[in-house]
């Protein structure tokens, strides 16, 4: 294998792995992310009047406390009952859909697919001459 091909694997190898870590699990860092909480904890803070504002995203509620902290937790579906406590308590909601763009789908799902019968051909051509 000479230098060239070796280059080529490296930087394929480079794309695939920057593609993981673009599409893949996202991990929480402690630098800027919300506290995980429990549905029983939110449900606590709520009630204690600690909870400034949230954002209901479908089953997940991202807020902040009246410290400035944020959090985030999952919260069982429908939640009607913790709407209700939330007006109750005077916090600040904001809902938002969860929906995406049908191309964007598209493009995620199908993407890596393409993506990789393009290199198939392009060795193919190669492999030619």
């Amino acid at each position: 294998m000479n230098l060239r091909n070796l280059a080529i694997w490296g930087a394929i190898a480079m794309a695939l792995l920057a593609a993981y870590s673009f599409m893949g699990p996202q991990t929480q860092t402690k630098g800027g992310r919300p506290a995980e909480i429990s549905y029983s904890e939110l449900l606590r803070r709520v009630d204690a009047g600690e909870v400034k504002e949230v954002t209901i995203n479908g089953d997940r509620v991202d807020g902040v406390y009246e410290s400035g902290a944020g959090f985030r937790a999952i919260t069982p579906m429908p939640n009607a009952p913790l709407q209700e406590r939330l007006e109750t308590a005077g916090v600040e909601i904001t809902a938002v859909t969860g929906r995406q763009s049908i191309w964007l789908t598209l493009l995620i799902t199908a993407g890596p697919f393409l993506l990789l019968i393009l290199v198939w051909f392009w060795f193919m051509n190669r492999m030619q001459g």
